[in-house]
């Protein structure tokens, strides 16, 4: 009766796109709103793609426990215990490795296991995923039966079909161009010297590091912290970008860490208007300033010395 009563309630959620069209999940990007990075202590997210977090319908995190390996769900707390790897394999299925490198099985009987040292049929998965990707849904390749986080706890695979308890979100809120990286070139300062015959001197703040905006609106409460960890992981690609001509993979820790300022001045030639550009990026509440910058210098008649420069 009472999972009768969830499934009226999730057929409301249809006017929310909450269920509707299921797809196959075929690769790794097809997930960003579950991927972080490297383990945490517990008490921070760190960005990236290697691992993903899963969070039932009941609110908990999915975690898999010594204790007779079991996959539960329980509690809002993070730690290595909910750091799931998806390995994608070459037949299209998916399989789970958990943090101490174990792949979770489904059994004959429809329980979950993490124990197994090898990936065989019963280890291997297929990862379904909403019109919206902000949900998925996990069915065993070899039984064809979903993941469902029971309300006492457990997680089992008997799941029919997918109804609310056999749905799971990640961490990550927003849309998906919010945690799209992008960089760009942002005017910091300028320096009109047109009228004089003497070289000027611009003095401005260099600011090198990251600042982040409120979390709440990009990812779902947690009593953890978001980290950036070097270069969010990867997530910047570490080849030169056609918008800035910056290879963010060359960045120092610094440029990922709590932003410095620095006052600098640079000498502006006669006769010219100088505009300052820095090279920044911006990744979901994170905005990154790095040590790499445009000086555009300009004359009377508009015409244009560009150089690049790090301070």
């Amino acid at each position: 009766m009472f999972r009768f009563v969830i499934f009226l309630l999730s057929t409301f959620a249809l006017l929310d796109g909450v269920f509707g069209v299921w797809k196959q999940v075929t690769n790794r990007e097809q997930l960003w709103r579950y991927l972080l990075g490297s383990e945490g202590d517990g008490s921070e997210i760190i960005l990236g793609r290697q691992y993903m977090i899963l969070i039932a319908a009941h609110g908990d995190k999915l975690l898999a426990t010594n204790d007779y390996y079991n996959i539960y769900q329980s509690g809002t707390q993070l730690g290595h215990f909910n750091y799931f790897e998806p390995i994608f394999m070459e037949d299209g299925t998916v399989a789970l490795m958990t943090w101490n490198k174990l792949y979770i099985s489904r059994q004959a009987d429809g329980q979950i296991r993490a124990d197994r040292q090898a990936i065989g049929s019963w280890e291997k998965f297929i990862i379904e995923i909403n019109e919206n990707e902000d949900r998925i849904a996990i069915k065993s390749h070899a039984f064809g039966n979903y993941f469902t986080a029971q309300v006492q706890g457990h997680v089992t695979s008997d799941g029919a079909k997918i109804l609310a308890w056999e749905q799971f979100r990640g961490w990550k809120k927003g849309s998906k161009e919010d945690w799209s990286p992008i960089d760009y070139w942002e005017l910091i300062s300028s320096f009109d010297n047109l009228d004089s015959s003497a070289e000027g001197s611009m003095r401005f703040a260099r600011k090198i590091g990251m600042s982040t905006t409120e979390t709440e609106s990009y990812m779902e409460n947690t009593s953890t912290s978001l980290e950036a960890g070097l270069n969010f992981g990867g997530v910047f690609s570490a080849s030169v970008s056609s918008t800035t001509g910056y290879n963010w993979g060359t960045s120092t820790s610094q440029t990922f860490k709590e932003e410095t300022t620095l006052t600098i001045s640079t000498t502006v030639p006669p006769r010219s208007y100088l505009l300052l550009y820095q090279a920044f990026g911006k990744y979901g509440p994170f905005t990154v300033k790095a040590n790499h910058f445009k000086n555009v210098e300009m004359d009377k008649n508009a015409y244009e010395i560009s150089r690049i420069m790090e301070f």
